[in-house]
C-alpha cells in the first residue's frame, strides 16, 4: 500500500515490449483471496472517471476542499488521484475521529464536497454530523458523495444502479451512471469471508509478520508486534532511513525485519488487525494492558463521547474536566501532551 503514490504518478520504463500503461500500478488480495491488478492505464481511466464525478455532478472547482472520510485504502487513493486532476484540495479525515472533532473541523476547513463511506469503519454518529452541517447554513458544502449506502457486508449484493450517489439539497439522491467496477468501490465475490473490521490480508511482495518481544514469530490469533521483513529484498516503498540520524535508523530495524512499532493480530486465515503502539503499552505490577483494549469498553458505554487511557505516576485520587482531548496533526490523541500535562 505503500507504493500506490510513487507508482500512478510515473510510468516505469518500457520492458519486453509492453506499452508503459500495461505495467502494474495498483496490486492488492481483495476479500476472497484473489490478486487483482490495475495497470497505469486503468488508474488512469479510473481516476479520469472520479474527476469528472468531482467536477461535474459534485460541482468541485480549482482550489475547493474535498473532505474525505473512507477506512479503503485503494479507494482513498484513487479519491487523491482525482483531487490531483481537478486541482482541488484532499483533507484527510480520519475515521476514528469523534463527532464533536468532525464538527469543529468541517467549520474550519469548510469543504465544498464531503466524501463517505456507510460501513463499519465509520461512525454512523459522523455521518449524522455530515448530515447535519450538509443541511445547515454553517457551511457552503455544495455535494456530498456517499460511497456504499448498504452496510459493508452487503455489498455484493449491489447492482451496477445502485453504487455511487450524491446527495444535493434540491436532488438528496442523484445517480451517477458509473459502473462499480470502474469507481470507488471494489467488487466483492459471492461467498467473500472477509472481515471488515481488520486492516485486510497482505499485499503481494509484502511478508509481514507477528513476533514477540524478542522477535520470534507466533502462532495465528496470539497478539504481538508487527514486523516486515526488509532482507534480502526490501518492498517498493518502504522506509529505508532517517536522514543524517543512523542512531535512529538502527532503532528501527532487527535482523531482517523493519520494526512497525505496531501491536496486532493475524487470525487463521491471514487476516490482520491493528490495535495500538508498542510505545503506548502500559506494564503495571508486570502486566501489559493495551491503552486501546480499555478505551474500546468506555467507548461501548452510551455516555462516553471520547477517551483515552494514559500513565501517570503516583497520582491521588482527583478529578479534572476538560472541554476536548488534545490532538495531533493528524486527528490522534496526543498521549504525550496529555502525560506531560500538570495532572
Amino acid at each position: 500500500m505503500f507504493v500506490v503514490v510513487l507508482l500512478f504518478l510515473v510510468y516505469p520504463s518500457t520492458r519486453e515490449g509492453k506499452k508503459q500503461s500495461d505495467h502494474p500500478a495498483l496490486w492488492w488480495i481483495d476479500g476472497a483471496g484473489n490478486e487483482v491488478k490495475w495497470t497505469f492505464g486503468d488508474v488512469a481511466v479510473n481516476s479520469k472517471k472520479v474527476a469528472n464525478l468531482l467536477s461535474n455532478e459534485a460541482d468541485v472547482k480549482p482550489g475547493d476542499r474535498v473532505m474525505v472520510i473512507l477506512p479503503a485504502i485503494p479507494e482513498y487513493w484513487l479519491i487523491q488521484a482525482a483531487c490531483l486532476r481537478t486541482g482541488s484540495v484532499f483533507l484527510i479525515m480520519p475515521t476514528n475521529v469523534g463527532p464533536k472533532e468532525l464538527h469543529r473541523r468541517m467549520l474550519k476547513s469548510k469543504p465544498v464536497c464531503v466524501v463517505a463511506a456507510p460501513c463499519d469503519q465509520v461512525n454512523n454518529e459522523l455521518l449524522d454530523v455530515v448530515d447535519e452541517v450538509f443541511c445547515s447554513a454553517e457551511v457552503d458544502i455544495r455535494s456530498r458523495i456517499l460511497v456504499n449506502r448498504m452496510k459493508y457486508e452487503e455489498r455484493s449484493h449491489f447492482v451496477e444502479s445502485d453504487l455511487i450517489w450524491i446527495a444535493s439539497p434540491t436532488e438528496p439522491r442523484t445517480h451517477c451512471n458509473y459502473r462499480q467496477r470502474d469507481i470507488l468501490t471494489f467488487p466483492r465475490e459471492p461467498g467473500d469471508d472477509s472481515r471488515p473490521d481488520s486492516v485486510g490480508k497482505l499485499l503481494t511482495g509484502i511478508d509481514m509478520l507477528i513476533v514477540d518481544d524478542k522477535y520470534n514469530e507466533v502462532t495465528p490469533g496470539t497478539q504481538g508486534r508487527v514486523v516486515i521483513r526488509v532482507k534480502p529484498y526490501c518492498p517498493v516503498g518502504m522506509f529505508t532511513r532517517y536522514v543524517d540520524d543512523p542512531e535512529k535508523t538502527e532503532s528501527c530495524f532487527c535482523g531482517d525485519f523493519f520494526i512497525t512499532g505496531d501491536l496486532g493480530r493475524m487470525d487463521e486465515d491471514g487476516y490482520f488487525w491493528i490495535f495500538g503502539r508498542t510505545d503506548d503499552v502500559l506494564i503495571i505490577d508486570g502486566c501489559n494492558i493495551i491503552p486501546g483494549d480499555v478505551e474500546n469498553c468506555l467507548k461501548e458505554h452510551p455516555a462516553v463521547l471520547n477517551c483515552v487511557v494514559v500513565s501517570v505516576s503516583y497520582l491521588n485520587r482527583q478529578m479534572e474536566f476538560i472541554d476536548d482531548l488534545p490532538k495531533t496533526g493528524t486527528g490522534k490523541v496526543d498521549r504525550r501532551k496529555l502525560q506531560c500535562a500538570d495532572l
